[in-house]
């Protein structure tokens, strides 16, 4: 009888030839209210669950087409490079290695982003990660092929390093964020951004290019150089963190142009 009772009021099912009396009532309703309760958590929880499945597929599918469309924009930029290299139009080729410079810190950004907000790399987009980490690396050695225009033209010497930098600082993001989490730890064999970046940074340290020798030029005493103080070099190239000889070629260029 009791259980009778118990079950009609937590299933709202409304009583027949029983009814309780008294105390009895107030404990119908808040069986009543219970089974509501009960019934209501059930269908909140797997609604939940569900909507957070679809949520998950609708992120998965929007993340792996922007890395696709980001891997095909580089792409193009790359191609854009190549031809502009070869055919030595140096304007057009700086302002499509800015678009590439401008193209990478967008997808920085949004990398950043989604990493804070989401299992970035823990959500089916291994795929379209690997694709662009490769077209990054394809991409770098065409910026340091760069390096013997770079070497007369500041400008794209200078946007060439910031392209390499930016790559490199992406994937060494991904990387932490792989081994915070310990998970995909296949998505970076066989990329070197960060030793690609250090070779082009070495490579800045020891060759004389335009930006040296302009910051050299802006280093020096601003006096006659008979008056420069012996070893004026040296301040300059731990400055610089380049090595002594190198300010002494810049130097010495700078005096064959005239300009100190």
């Amino acid at each position: 009888m009791r259980s009778h009772i118990s079950d009609t009021s937590l299933t709202t099912l409304g009583y027949g030839d029983i009814s309780p009396l008294g105390c009895g009532r107030i404990v119908a309703i808040f069986l009543a209210v219970t089974g509501l309760t009960i019934v209501a958590i059930l269908i909140g929880k797997v609604s939940s669950e569900r909507q957070s499945s679809l949520l998950l597929l609708l992120h998965t599918s929007d993340v792996e087409r922007r890395m696709s469309s980001f891997t095909k924009e580089v792409d193009e930029y790359m191609e854009n490079i190549r031809t502009l290299s070869s055919t030595q139009e140096l304007d057009k080729l700086h302002k499509n290695i800015k678009g590439l410079r401008a193209l990478i810190e967008s997808i920085s950004k949004y990398m950043v982003f989604h990493i804070n907000q989401s299992l970035f790399i823990e959500i089916g987009t291994n795929t379209s990660i690997k694709k662009l980490m490769n077209k990054f690396s394809e991409c770098h050695d065409v910026i340091f092929n760069l390096k013997e225009i770079s070497k007369n033209n500041k400008k794209v010497e200078s946007a060439s390093y910031s392209v390499s930098k930016k790559m490199s600082f992406i994937a060494d993001m991904l990387e932490a964020n792989s081994a915070e989490r310990k998970s995909n730890p296949d998505i970076f064999s066989d990329r070197n951004l960060r030793l690609k970046h250090y070779e082009f940074t070495s490579w800045k340290k020891t060759t004389m290019t335009e930006s040296l020798l302009f910051a050299v030029q802006l280093k020096l005493p601003d006096v006659p150089r008979q008056e420069w103080p012996k070893h004026v070099h040296k301040p300059i190239a731990k400055e610089l963190d380049v090595s002594n000889k190198l300010v002494v070629k810049c130097i010495d260029e700078l005096k064959n142009r005239n300009l100190c």
